[in-house]
């Protein structure tokens, strides 16, 4: 999931009971302390910011995908 800005990430908040479940990835705007607090409220496998390198990204979502995979 991808929140550009800091009023995303609340929409994604709100629907923090559906993706209790789900495996996330999150890559954010920023990692401003509040919105990264926020961010690990949906308890998500990997948090990251758009400015940060996408091979961390690539790298968590091949070990996830490997993790389905084998199920």
């Amino acid at each position: 999931m991808i929140a550009p800005d800091r009023e995303e990430i609340t929409r994604i908040l709100s629907l923090g009971d559906w993706l209790c479940d789900v495996r996330i990835i999150l890559i954010l705007a920023d990692d401003d302390k509040e919105t990264m607090v926020k961010a690990h409220t949906l308890r998500p496998r990997y948090v990251t910011c758009m400015d940060c390198d996408v091979i961390d990204v690539v790298t968590v979502f091949k070990r996830m995908v490997g993790l389905y995979d084998s199920m």
